[in-house]
């Protein structure tokens, strides 16, 4: 269940920097850019429909690993501790993907880009495959990666035994990868007028 989560995650912020791209091929960034409204304003209006539409995603997929088995384990704040690890990854992951939709050419190209990008990424990470089946000179690096670390603590939260060094990385990953996501957005939104 957590990597179907990540991978609805990914997916979605795909399509929303698809829609990015679509708003800066077709002229709506400029005007957002002309318009007397705070340069971050418009990166956050997207980031808000971003989030509505990674909520949604991952009610569906939860909705159907429930109808197909998936039974929690953790308790109440095990389910919290889900809950605010999946925002913050669909926050990193929409900046980081939003930046590179604006930094594209067009919208075509950043699909290319983003799909090339996160499909290995998730399909080489721990989430499908256990790191104990992994050759051993490749294991601590794709035990490291961040859809491996942030998987494994969604794993550990759905059970109720999540451990703090996981935690810990889960969440240097997601800061990590929010703020290089932040800055790259706003630069990317400045530098196209």
């Amino acid at each position: 269940m957590p990597a179907n989560t990540l991978q609805a995650i990914l997916f979605t912020a795909g399509g929303s920097a698809m829609a990015i791209g679509v708003d800066q091929a077709t002229g709506i960034n400029d005007r957002l850019r002309a318009s007397p409204v705070p340069t971050a304003a418009p990166v956050v209006g997207r980031l808000l429909a971003d989030l509505v539409r990674a909520v949604a995603s991952v009610a569906v997929v939860t909705a159907l690993g429930v109808l197909l088995g998936f039974r929690w384990r953790g308790g109440v704040l095990d389910l919290l501790l889900y809950l605010l690890v999946i925002l913050g990854v669909a926050v990193a992951v929409s900046l980081l993907y939003d930046g590179i939709a604006l930094l594209a050419s067009s919208p075509e190209s950043a699909a290319g880009i983003l799909q090339a990008v996160s499909i290995p990424v998730l399909m080489i990470s721990t989430s499908f495959v256990p790191a104990e089946s992994l050759p051993s000179g490749a294991a601590p690096v794709i035990e490291a990666l961040p859809v491996s670390v942030v998987g494994e603590v969604l794993r550990q939260a759905s059970t109720g035994t999540v451990r703090a060094g996981t935690l810990i990385g889960a969440v240097a990953w997601i800061v990590g990868l929010a703020a290089a996501g932040a800055v790259l957005s706003a630069r990317a939104f400045r530098r196209q007028s």
